[in-house]
C-alpha cells in the first residue's frame, strides 16, 4: 500500500467515501494482527494508513467547504456537529467570548444576593 497523495485525492469526490472505508477495514485489520502478535512489517502500516485516513478527511471537508462557500449554507450544514469552523465561530475578543451567559451571571447573582440576606 502505497501512500495517498492529496492531489489524487481532490478530483474523485464519490470515491473518497468509499476509500476512507476502505482504509478504515484495513486499520482495523491491522491492530487486530498487532494484538494477536503478527509481523513487523505489517505493524509499520499501521502509520501509513492512519496518515491516509487523516488526508482522505481532509480532502472530503475541503471538498464540502468548497461547495458550501456562503457562509449561511455552511451554519446550515454544521449546525447539529459538536465542533464549528473556525470560520463561523464568532469574532470576539476572548474576555467576550469566555464570559457566561446572561443567565448563569442572573443565577450567581441570585446566589450571592440569598448568602448575604442569610449573613445579615
Amino acid at each position: 500500500l502505497a501512500r495517498i497523495k492529496a492531489w489524487d485525492l481532490r478530483g474523485k469526490e464519490e470515491e473518497l467515501l468509499k476509500q476512507l472505508d476502505d482504509l478504515k477495514v484495513a486499520l482495523s485489520q491491522l491492530r487486530i494482527a498487532k494484538v494477536t502478535g503478527s509481523a513487523a512489517s505489517k505493524l509499520s502500516k499501521i502509520r501509513l494508513i492512519r496518515k491516509s485516513v487523516v488526508q482522505v478527511l481532509t480532502a472530503i471537508n475541503q471538498t464540502q467547504k468548497k461547495t458550501k462557500t456562503k457562509p449561511k449554507t455552511l451554519r446550515k450544514f454544521c449546525k447539529g456537529r459538536k465542533y464549528k469552523p473556525l470560520d463561523l465561530s464568532s469574532e470576539n475578543t476572548r474576555a467576550i467570548a469566555k464570559l457566561l451567559a446572561r443567565y448563569v451571571l442572573i443565577l450567581k447573582y441570585r446566589k450571592k444576593k440569598k448568602k448575604n440576606h442569610c449573613l445579615h
